[in-house]
């Protein structure tokens, strides 16, 4: 509508005659929209929630799935073996592999909780009925159970590219 109105005030404006030429004729269009209605305000605090929610739901998966590469890779290149050979017994082997993922699973967990409280996502960092509480547990205990998962998973791929 606002396009609209640019186009038919230039048309005017040219088609107008200036019977001096000295004088200009200047349109200046503004633009005030109507304050939203708390129904387009809850819609849109209903979408960043989702978008929060989904952007984080999305990302974990990304982190956990990096596990598996090196267990892969390992198993290709016979390293797990060697080690077995050497002496290393395969519990040690799981839990050193296990222990690393857990170590470098914290690093993205505890900057997504931070984010979460810089950028005020209020759907996470609430207080209210425990909001934060199930927040922070569930992000917690999801790295070793996803790498436990991903460990068990691994063993249907042969190459560490595919996994």
């Amino acid at each position: 509508a606002l396009a609209d109105q640019i186009l038919l005030n230039n048309a005017l404006q040219k088609n107008t005659e200036n019977k001096d030429e000295t004088e200009t004729i200047s349109i200046t269009p503004i633009l005030q929209p109507l304050p939203l209605t708390l129904r387009e305000e809850s819609f849109s605090a209903g979408q960043d929630q989702f978008l929060a929610w989904f952007v984080l739901i999305f990302s974990f998966p990304f982190i956990t799935g990096s596990f598996g590469t090196f267990i892969v890779a390992e198993r290709m290149n016979k390293a797990k073996h060697l080690q077995t050979v050497a002496g290393v017994e395969a519990s040690a082997y799981w839990f050193s592999s296990y222990l690393w993922d857990i170590v470098n699973y914290q690093f993205p967990l505890w900057t997504v909780i931070v984010l979460m409280f810089v950028t005020g996502v209020d759907v996470f960092t609430t207080t209210d009925r425990g909001v934060f509480s199930g927040t922070l547990v569930s992000l917690v205990l999801f790295g070793p159970a996803a790498a436990g998962f991903t460990y068990l998973i691994t063993f249907a791929f042969k190459s560490p590219s595919t996994c």
